[in-house]
C-alpha cells in the first residue's frame, strides 16, 4: 500500500538553548516540525494499535527534548530524531525542522 506520513507542524516551545549561559537561562522560542513515515501494511489488522504512532505521544517526546538544556539547534534536532527512532522502530524515515522564532 505504501507509506503513511505523520506530521506535527510548527509546534511552539520555550527552550533553554544557546551557546552562552545567559542564552540558556533566558531561553528561546522555537517552532518544531516533525515528519515521520511508516509502512502502511505495518498498521493493518489486529496489530494496528500497537504499531500506530499517536500524535499526542509524538508531541510529548518532542516536548521532552525541547525542555532539556542544550547549546545547538542541530543537537536538539538529532536528539528528537534519535528519541523518536528509539521509541518507534517502525519509523522508516523522517525529518525534524527547528526554527528559532526571534534570533539575536
Amino acid at each position: 500500500m505504501g507509506k503513511l506520513r505523520i506530521s506535527l507542524i510548527d509546534c511552539r516551545f520555550h527552550s533553554p538553548i544557546g551557546v552562552f549561559a545567559q542564552e540558556r537561562a533566558v531561553g528561546h522560542e522555537l517552532a518544531v516540525s516533525v515528519n515521520v513515515a511508516i509502512d502502511a501494511p505495518a498498521i493493518q489488522g489486529d496489530t494496528a494499535e500497537c504499531l500506530a504512532i499517536s500524535y499526542a505521544d509524538l508531541y510529548e517526546e518532542v516536548k521532552s527534548v525541547m525542555a532539556e538544556e542544550g547549546q545547538l539547534l542541530e543537537t536538539k534536532a538529532m536528539a528528537v530524531a534519535g528519541r523518536l527512532r528509539a521509541r518507534w522502530p517502525q519509523i522508516l524515515k523522517g525529518s525534524v525542522k527547528i526554527v528559532k522564532i526571534s534570533p539575536p
